[in-house]
């Protein structure tokens, strides 16, 4: 949505509860833990610490360029998150009930057919390899997408 303004809490903020949250669950130091928060490319971000911060076009990059193993029984971590899951009814309810409202209120904010990278539109263009969309601002903006996406 164009020139509309959704103010979040500060999400380094945020992601730094969950970490502290996931360390005393799991009983792991911080340092087992890697903090990226995933932002939309369109986002205007005024954070003075932008180092736990990444675009959402550029997450798999930044999460292949760690190739130190910190875990080594993911199933062990995987099955301790399960059993800390609240699986009560009212509980659920209550977080279906929260979820649904942040839909109600962020409805319209990701736009398949706006680029990812600038907020461009989207374009069916015709490569050597086939169709493809591309973003309306190449070749400022080299954003494509796949067609069956």
């Amino acid at each position: 949505i164009q020139n509309k303004k959704y103010y979040i809490k500060n999400p380094i903020h945020q992601n730094y509860g969950h970490v502290k949250c996931l360390e005393k669950a799991l009983n792991l130091p911080e340092n087992k833990f890697i903090p990226i928060v995933c932002i939309p490319s369109t986002a205007k971000i005024n954070i003075k610490s932008k180092s736990h911060i990444a675009r959402i076009y550029d997450l798999i990059e930044i999460i292949h360029s760690y190739t130190t193993t910190i875990i080594e029984n993911p199933e062990i971590i995987y099955n301790q998150i399960k059993s800390a899951n609240k699986t009560d009814s009212e509980t659920k309810r209550q977080h279906i009930n929260n979820v649904k409202e942040l839909q109600n209120n962020n409805r319209n904010i990701y736009d398949p057919t706006k680029c990812l990278r600038c907020g461009g539109e989207l374009v069916k263009r015709n490569g050597k390899y086939g169709a493809f969309l591309g973003c309306s601002n190449y070749p400022k903006c080299r954003y494509t997408k796949n067609i069956n996406c």
